[in-house]
């Protein structure tokens, strides 16, 4: 048994046991690994489970600390932007297009067309912000 002051024999370290347990792994949020999965599931995460998958996706790029603050920025907002965008214009040639003095150009599309228009570009748009930050990840 140790007296008080003491180090037992089964308690030393040697210098490399020692110097090993003060270096520490990174945090799982700071890995390369979870930051290429926090990518996928912000680009696929909402077509393979809706909605949940991609709001697992912006909550875990948001914890990882591999991206600038501007990266995540622009990779989370430009395709709402771009939405809203589009829906502003969208509506403004609706409103334009809704006439009803002239008969209706068959070149115009019609309100749900664009409307349609506008689902598919969120479909492309979400994806490609994910892959971007992939695209961004490659050097790090």
């Amino acid at each position: 048994m140790a007296k008080p002051g003491e180090r037992s024999a089964l308690t030393a370290e040697t210098p490399s046991e020692a110097a090993a347990s003060t270096r520490m792994r990174p945090p799982l949020a700071e890995s390369r690994g979870f930051a290429i999965a926090a990518a996928l599931a912000l680009a696929f995460g909402g077509i393979v489970v809706p909605v949940l998958g991609w709001c697992a996706g912006v909550v875990m790029v948001l914890m990882s600390g591999l991206w600038r603050r501007a990266e995540k920025l622009i990779a989370l907002t430009l395709p709402f932007v771009v939405a809203v965008l589009a829906a502003v214009c969208i509506s403004l040639i609706t409103q334009a297009s809704a006439d009803g003095a002239q008969a209706r150009n068959p070149l115009v599309p019609a309100s749900y067309d664009l409307w349609n228009a506008l689902v598919l570009l969120a479909v492309v748009l979400i994806p490609a912000s994910g892959l971007w930050l992939l695209w961004r990840l490659r050097r790090r």
